[in-house]
């Protein structure tokens, strides 16, 4: 995970329970390395990975809350974040 993915994760915090314990949920076909499939699967039932399904929309949720469970946020909201932020 890149340094500014890893800041974004500390200042996100769940619009219901104010938690600051999120994942950033995986949208696509992803595919892993052999190798790597115990790992993605323990890191999957530790919390650190959610997959969203194969096709993801403007509006799917980007975020989930790992207290209370709740998926928030959207590419297009990011966009415009970003957008005000860089100019």
């Amino acid at each position: 995970m890149e340094d500014e993915e890893v800041q974004a994760l500390t200042k996100v915090s769940c619009p219901r329970c104010n938690s600051k314990n999120q994942v950033r949920i995986l949208y696509g076909l992803i595919r892993f390395e052999k190798s790597d499939e115990e790992e993605i699967k323990k890191d999957r039932a530790e919390g650190k990975i959610v997959f969203g399904g194969c096709s993801r929309e403007l509006d799917s949720p980007i975020w989930r809350c790992k207290d209370c469970h709740h998926r928030w946020g959207n590419e297009k909201e990011e966009f415009l974040k970003w957008l005000n932020r860089n100019g």
